[in-house]
């Protein structure tokens, strides 16, 4: 009987955890029914949507349908909105009964949390506290994700980090500090 190669075993078994993983981050695009859809609890970046907005986007969505669908979480039935909380009050705001979804399953907080940041840094305006304050709670995330072996992919989300940081209007120093602690992630 030949020798047992633990190390072997340890790979496969580790290349088999991150494809299942992988499989997870591919979003499934399917009509999900309005009232199984939860916000976000630690969604803040839709507090500066006014209702003008959103009734302005309504009509769009009207007129041309739903362009981009949003993201949410399946958590067992429950669908937890990650990307597109403006488009989902929109939607309400017609009366559909169904929306438009690219569906995720199973993701754990930390993958939400990750998701819900690079869907939200890039297409809104922050003051540079708030910048500040999001760059701080997402390189966090990405950190937290990177050191358990649980994400790899960060091109994307670096280059959302760099975009926020060169926005702020802080002293140089700090804001060069922190974008030389990105270079860690390469």
């Amino acid at each position: 009987m030949g020798k047992i190669n633990i190390e072997n075993i340890t790979k496969a078994a580790n290349k088999a955890a991150q494809s299942a993983y992988e499989l997870k981050l591919v979003p499934k695009r399917q009509q999900i029914r309005c009232d199984q859809i939860e916000y976000h609890p630690k969604n803040r970046f839709a507090k500066h949507d006014d209702e003008q907005s959103i009734r302005d986007l309504a009509d769009d969505i009207e007129n041309n349908g739903l362009i981009s669908p949003i993201a949410v979480n399946d958590r067992g039935g429950v669908y937890r909105l990650l990307s597109g909380e403006r488009r989902f009050r929109a939607t309400l705001l017609l009366h559909k009964e169904v929306v438009d979804c690219n569906v995720y399953y199973h993701l754990d907080n930390a993958t939400e949390m990750r998701i819900l940041y690079a869907a939200n840094l890039e297409v809104r305006k922050y003051s540079s506290s708030e910048i500040l304050t999001f760059y701080k709670e997402f390189y966090a995330v990405l950190k937290r994700q990177i050191d358990s072996g649980q994400y790899n992919g960060v091109k994307h989300e670096l280059i959302i980090l760099k975009k926020l940081l060169m926005q702020i209007d802080y002293p140089a120093d700090p804001v060069q500090e922190m974008l030389n602690s990105l270079n860690q992630f390469r």
